[in-house]
């Protein structure tokens, strides 16, 4: 894997000076990262389906604010965030 570098200033990045993954160096501190050998994005459906907690959500808001919102209306809408 290829290290990628971060520099931050100490005031928002606190790391002691004795860590073997950081390079001290006066106010500032660069950290050796690992880039991840892989990145998985959940389009919805593929770990977890949020489908039916979306559309009660949807329904519960539009009652709440006196409006009328159906199944078929949900279904409507349904992958077109």
């Amino acid at each position: 894997m290829r290290a990628t570098r971060l520099t931050a200033t100490t005031t928002s990045l606190f790391l002691g000076e004795s860590d073997p993954h950081c390079n001290y160096q006066g106010n500032r501190t660069t950290v050796a990262l690992k880039t991840p050998a892989a990145v998985l994005w959940d389009l919805d459906g593929t770990l977890v389906d949020t489908e039916p907690a979306w559309m009660a959500g949807e329904l519960a808001l539009a009652r709440a604010h006196g409006a009328e919102w159906t199944e078929r209306d949900a279904l409507a809408v349904v992958g077109m965030d």
